[in-house]
């Protein structure tokens, strides 16, 4: 797979991973991360434009790297099952399309990160225990970085190795501190 981020039709859609965290109605950014990534919220309305479509869902963001494409999706808001497993389903359907290759190709070269308010997402980041029996999860940056294991919540789980390789779930905090663990 070539690298996205040079590619002609991608290149018009490339910001700052911070600019893409951007809230609107809250006026705060859930990154401050300049590294340069595709819109894949702008991608998606052109796509809708091209196809005459009622609009799917997408994440905001597209990375590529090493061979590894990158789905990130920020909620500074309640976080919903539903809508995050339509929109790396929508997304990875858009993806094939535009480059014209096949699903499984993308499937196994990617991972899907959700990055949340810890503020607006209070029950989740407060976990205690993930549901891999017998591990112990603590948001301390000592785990991390000795353990570097992490939850995947809102029912991720279920589509690993099916819509991608793998996935995060993880605190906006987590993310910012530890930005290299999650995107290499």
């Amino acid at each position: 797979m070539n690298n996205i981020l040079e590619d002609e039709y991608f290149i018009q859609y490339i910001s700052s991973l911070k600019d893409i965290s951007y809230n609107k109605s809250a006026k705060t950014f859930l990154t401050n991360s300049d590294l340069q990534v595709i819109n894949f919220d702008k991608v998606k309305d052109n796509f809708v434009s091209d196809k005459k479509i009622s609009s799917p869902s997408s994440v905001d963001a597209l990375y590529y790297n090493n061979g590894i494409l990158y789905f990130i999706e920020f909620k500074d808001a309640e976080c919903k099952e539903h809508i995050l497993h339509k929109k790396i389903y929508d997304s990875i359907i858009i993806l094939s399309s535009k480059l014209n290759i096949s699903v499984n190709e993308i499937v196994k070269n990617s991972i899907y990160i959700v990055v949340f308010s810890s503020e607006k997402n209070k029950d989740i980041d407060s976990k205690t225990y993930i549901e891999t029996p017998n591990v112990y999860y603590d948001i301390t940056n000592a785990f991390i970085k000795n353990y570097n294991q992490y939850t995947i919540f809102f029912k991720l789980e279920q589509f690993k190795n099916y819509l991608f390789k793998d996935a995060y779930t993880i605190s906006e905090k987590t993310f910012n501190e530890n930005i290299s663990n999650f995107i290499k």
